[in-house]
């Protein structure tokens, strides 16, 4: 498992400025509104998990471009996340709570293997169904169905 010994947030959201205030006193904590997607993608395959706490979402293609990086997905169960994102398949859910989060943090922590299997896992799963092959086959059946009818 990659580690970076430090935690990134980015992003906007309701808790910015708390993550901000304790970023200013804590090096082991960067915070910033937006990167470019570059940028992103390098920190993502650098990464040893992406969090990604959310109260309603659909599909991220964040989500997707950390498994593609072999990046370890930690979310909430929320839409379309729970189509990819499949507990302790490829990737772990939580409950959006402070203690279930550290909890599931604390238990990838202390298996990396299982973390790195886990990450394995959905890499092939988002390659074998979310890359452009996979999906362009999946559209002409719908096209060609649709012209049958």
């Amino acid at each position: 498992m990659k580690y970076n010994r430090k935690a990134i947030v980015i992003g906007d959201g309701p808790y910015y400025e708390i993550f901000e205030k304790i970023a200013s006193r804590n090096r082991y904590l960067e915070v910033h509104r937006t990167k470019p997607y570059e940028e992103v993608m390098k920190l993502l395959g650098d990464t040893a998990l992406l969090l990604w706490i959310s109260s309603s979402d659909g599909l991220p293609n964040t989500i997707l471009e950390a498994m593609m990086c072999k990046t370890l997905v930690v979310s909430t169960d929320v839409g379309g996340l729970k189509d990819v994102v499949k507990d302790n398949i490829t990737g772990i859910l939580v409950i959006p709570t402070l203690h279930n989060i550290v909890n599931k943090v604390e238990k990838i922590i202390k298996d990396p293997r299982m973390a790195t299997s886990i990450a394995k896992r959905a890499y092939s799963f988002v390659k074998n169904n979310y890359t452009l092959g996979p999906v362009s086959r999946k559209w002409r059946s719908i096209l060609e169905n649709i012209s049958h009818e």
